[in-house]
């Protein structure tokens, strides 16, 4: 209760310190149960903004149901003016019968034209709309496409739709909608933790087919139940968008397989104008031929400067991991890498692939590297010497835990770090392998070899090192100006440096 009466009188105190003519409005309220009330004020406060450009609502988390939100936009068709709009109604209880505050609402009692006041509204050309957490389902799903299909001048789109109950009819009609909205620049669409399958996703293809001038595009579509035929209608309607700059694609955790990642592979052979691709296909059933795919799509691109690819717990082998290092070798120009690809099948030929296709990125300034094989690798030198020729790394954090390492890859550890001197952070994960005494001290010496580390994470606990191993470590940080570093775990113990 005295968190709504605190938010009431700060919102007075809004209303009355600003007068018309305003511009911009940001208003943000959260956690507590609004009341019929509190809407009036905030339509007394909207009202003193009706010339405004820029309009940013946040209420999330403020038990708003149909009738609250018919309230609150009752008077929305007079503004104007507004080019910038941005709705964040997560959280709520907004069902399907007004479609996200967007749609004409279907109960008879409330009769207000939300779709007639976005045609109205024509000069908006950015909208933000996050109605995540709400129970739209497929009803709502399609109001809200039909409403935003009609913003044919908007070129700013982001909207997100997660956790509300959509399926595949309500998401094929959003997204054919869309596709009338062919100004766009920039689209944002948030559909995670749905039940979205192949059919869902269909119309997708068409909608990136008609918005071709689309520079940014972001789809988060993870958590859903698309195949190969979906991740491949994904695929086909990459190939329209040749003007993209950057690419965010996230589809972990649905189902595909080798047959789906090869279309979205080639829809990514047609994207030369990537300057940055991220990729997150993780827990699926991707295999060796998907991988390859990926590797080809990816050697087109190689305009490429920050990659993010994260393809964990697949069931990709040597043959699949040769193929992204070959990808990865054509992308000369990357500066920033990130590659992930635990909890696969990949054994010692395909680290020596990986490894081959780093040491052409000789212009890498930040790598993040995850690979954990689940069995004895003899060594992880032919990884080490594929980043060792990134001689411009300035931010490394490498995590190859649980891989239980023979003398001779440590051997190398030492050697890489050696080649990294402008190595400034360092996070280094290993964790459950075969360090012993001597792995510690051959790590020590590398760093005593990075003049310039000033920020250092060193996760080494079951390794069996003992004192002398933690000393070395101790001394090779105690003569460095070493800003901030975290403990290190040594046998499950904290030894503090």
């Amino acid at each position: 209760m005295l968190q709504y009466q605190n938010a009431f009188q700060k919102l007075q105190d809004f209303v009355q310190s600003h007068i018309n003519g305003d511009t911009n409005l940001n208003l943000q309220l959260s956690g507590f149960d609004i009341s019929e009330q509190y809407i009036d004020l905030i339509n007394l406060c909207l009202n003193q903004f009706k010339d405004a450009q820029n309009i940013r609502l946040y209420f999330d988390n403020i038990k708003m149901n149909d009738h609250k939100a018919t309230l609150l936009f009752k008077n929305l068709q007079e503004f104007r003016n507004i080019e910038i709009l941005k709705l964040n109604f997560s959280q709520n209880d907004i069902k399907q019968k007004v479609s996200n505050m967007i749609q004409s609402f279907l109960q008879k009692s409330y009769q207000i034209d939300i779709a007639k006041i976005f045609r109205e509204l024509n000069k908006i050309q950015k909208l933000h709309l996050q109605v995540g957490n709400n129970d739209l389902g497929e009803q709502g799903a399609k109001a809200l496409g039909n409403t935003l299909g009609q913003c044919q001048n908007i070129v700013h789109l982001s909207v997100t739709l997660e956790e509300n109950q959509v399926q595949d009819d309500g998401a094929s009609a959003f997204f054919e909608e869309l596709s009338n909205c062919q100004n766009l620049t920039f689209l944002e669409l948030g559909l995670y933790h749905n039940y979205i399958g192949d059919e869902g996703v269909f119309t997708l293809n068409k909608l990136l087919t008609k918005c071709t001038l689309l520079v940014e595009l972001r789809l988060i579509l993870s958590n859903n139940l698309i195949g190969d035929l979906g991740a491949s209608a994904i695929g086909e309607g990459l190939k329209s968008c040749q003007n993209l700059n950057i690419l965010k694609l996230y589809l972990q955790q649905n189902k595909i397989s080798d047959e789906g990642s090869i279309g979205i592979g080639k829809g990514l052979g047609n994207l030369q104008n990537l300057t940055y691709l991220l990729l997150y296909l993780n827990q699926n059933q991707i295999g060796d031929k998907g991988a390859v795919a990926i590797g080809q799509g990816l050697s087109s691109c190689q305009n490429i400067l920050d990659l993010e690819l994260e393809i964990l717990q697949n069931v990709i082998e040597d043959v699949g991991a040769s193929g992204i290092g070959a990808g990865l070798s054509k992308c000369s120009k990357l500066q920033n890498l990130v590659l992930l690809l635990s909890e696969n099948r990949i054994s010692q030929q395909g680290v020596v692939a990986i490894g081959q296709g780093l040491k052409q990125c000789k212009d890498l300034v930040k790598l993040n590297l995850l690979m954990y094989f689940q069995q004895q690798q003899e060594g992880i030198s032919n990884i080490g010497t594929g980043f060792s020729c990134c001689t411009k790394l300035t931010d490394l954090n490498f995590n190859f835990s649980g891989n239980k390492f023979k003398q001779q890859g440590l051997a190398e550890i030492n050697l890489w770090l050696v080649n990294c001197q402008n190595l400034t952070k360092l996070n280094f994960y290993l964790y459950l392998n075969n360090l012993a005494n001597e792995g510690a001290i051959l790590i020590a010496n590398g760093l005593s070899k990075c003049p310039q580390i000033t920020n250092l994470c060193l996760y080494l606990w079951g390794n069996s090192i003992g004192d002398s191993g933690a000393q070395a470590l101790s001394d090779a940080i105690a003569v460095k100006k070493i800003q901030e570093w975290e403990i290190l775990q040594v046998n499950y113990l904290n030894y503090q440096l």
